[in-house]
């Protein structure tokens, strides 16, 4: 079962309109729930959440290649979220369903600047997140 919403608050974060930081609701979470979060940051950034990533190379074109984390039972990464961008009021929150086996995470979170036929990527945030079985 996957709960794509959540009717509980995100999690509490100081806003920076400097520094990035992100925060998640748990640092353990069953697989296919819900966890929520929040970032800050400077406004107009264009970030990306990840599970799993260590990190994101540019293909040919632009194109994204996730490289997953190395260790033990990593064999799934996730895109948490989609392109966002910080509002002007430097913070902003939203929820992923868990979609990775259990194991244990990284959450990060990916800055993309420059054009987009040759983006650049660096992590600007990272929350450990571990995942346990649904059952």
């Amino acid at each position: 079962m996957f709960r794509a919403f959540s009717s509980t608050p995100p999690p509490a974060l100081p806003t920076s309109c400097t520094t990035p930081a992100l925060v998640l609701s748990t640092a353990t979470q069953k697989e296919h729930d819900t966890v929520r979060w929040s970032a800050t940051g400077p406004a107009g950034i264009t970030f990306e959440l990840t599970i799993g990533v260590q990190q994101i190379n540019i293909g040919p074109g632009g194109k994204f290649e996730f490289v997953p984390e190395a260790g033990p039972g990593q064999t799934r990464e996730q895109r948490a979220s989609g392109q966002l961008t910080m509002p002007k009021g430097c913070k902003t929150s939203g929820a992923f369903g868990v979609q990775v086996p259990p194991g244990n995470y990284t959450v990060r979170a990916f800055q993309l600047s420059g054009p987009v036929t040759a983006p650049r990527v660096s992590e600007i945030a990272s929350q450990p997140l571990a995942v346990t079985a649904d059952r």
